[in-house]
């Protein structure tokens, strides 16, 4: 498994009041870009790696060390040279993530992800690095999809070179790879709604990611059991998620919902729906069915919600371990 991104991020949490909200206009479950002298001086509460295909590999890399079983996982990513770059490459070696990464000068993104008690009011601010800072097309190896299984891409970067998708996923499908794609925000689906749709009918996205909002814009004026199941005759598996309403599974044409329990105390939403990704697609490669993938994924997510940033705690790690060893297929051997 190999995650693709334009630069790497690094999250800043921090918890705030909707006054903070207000003063710089942001809407609930917003994205507004700025420069770093632009972000709001508060105090971070927390800092990690993020961004939203790079959070789904990491729990895909989680779930191999805890389960010692899966597959190598990887970031082929532009980082800075400087402080923030060796602390995303230092976290990427913890989790066992080959870092495949091209140094350069301030390509290491910092998002200010301000957080209220309520997730529906969670909120992002996206400082964006110089795009000379992006990593280019050309500057990708052809031969590092050669022994992948799939390669993650996301949103975040054709909101920044729309011309990144195609290019990666002609490439990847040459390779006789899969592509999975998370939609990342509803506001880039909106804006490249076209481009997304033309990749899907291609038969370029073999797994396909996006929550409620982000099927609204790519499927207008369709329920989303209904756009789950119209999209599935395009990709191998859709997967629409809808916070306490639960989730969809579309696969050849056909689709169903998922209810879940919601959880009352939620610490932060942040990467949460990423990891519900990395764990599908983890607990599908390792062959269980799409029902009991959801609801392995659904628990895998359920742990990310009772913590700040997207790094639950060791105890977490064991509770899942205890809880699901016995009920997964005797799946490969971590290669």
């Amino acid at each position: 498994m190999i995650a693709v991104d334009l630069f790497s991020i690094r999250d800043s949490l921090t918890y705030c009041d909707k006054k903070l909200l207000e003063k710089i206009n942001m809407k609930p479950g917003g994205l507004l870009d700025c420069t770093h002298n632009e972000l709001p001086n508060v105090k971070t509460d927390k800092e990690a790696n993020g961004g939203a295909c790079a959070n789904s590999v990491k729990t895909m890399a989680m779930l191999t060390q805890i389960f010692k079983r899966g597959d190598w996982c990887a970031m082929y990513t532009a980082v800075s040279n400087d402080f923030s770059g060796r602390l995303y490459e230092d976290s990427l070696n913890r989790y066992g993530i080959l870092p495949v990464l091209v140094k350069k000068i301030n390509a290491t993104a910092k998002i200010l992800c301000l957080i209220t008690k309520k997730p529906d009011n969670r909120a992002f601010i996206v400082c964006t690095p110089p795009k000379e800072s992006f990593l280019k097309t050309d500057e990708i190896s052809k031969n590092i999809f050669n022994q992948t299984r799939c390669v993650f891409l996301d949103g975040y970067c054709i909101g920044r070179s729309p011309e990144f998708l195609p290019f990666l996923t002609k490439l990847v499908k040459h390779k006789n790879n899969d592509v999975v794609f998370n939609c990342g925000h509803y506001t880039i689906v909106k804006k490249h709604r076209d481009l997304i749709l033309d990749q899907i009918k291609q038969g370029n996205i073999d797994y396909l990611f996006m929550n409620h909002e982000e099927a609204r814009e790519l499927m207008p004026g369709i329920s989303d059991l209904n756009a789950c199941k119209e999209l599935s005759n395009y990709c191998k598996r859709v997967i629409i998620t809808h916070d306490k309403y639960g989730y969809y599974i579309g696969n050849g044409g056909k689709s169903r919902h998922y209810s879940l329990i919601p959880l009352d105390d939620v610490e932060d939403p942040t990467g949460a729906g990423d990891s519900f990704e990395g764990a599908f697609l983890w607990g599908h490669f390792q062959g269980l069915n799409d029902e009991k993938a959801g609801k392995f994924a659904h628990s895998i997510a359920l742990e990310f919600l009772q913590v700040i940033g997207t790094d639950i705690t060791e105890e977490q790690k064991e509770y899942i371990r205890i809880n699901w060893e016995k009920s997964l297929p005797r799946g490969r051997s971590c290669r």
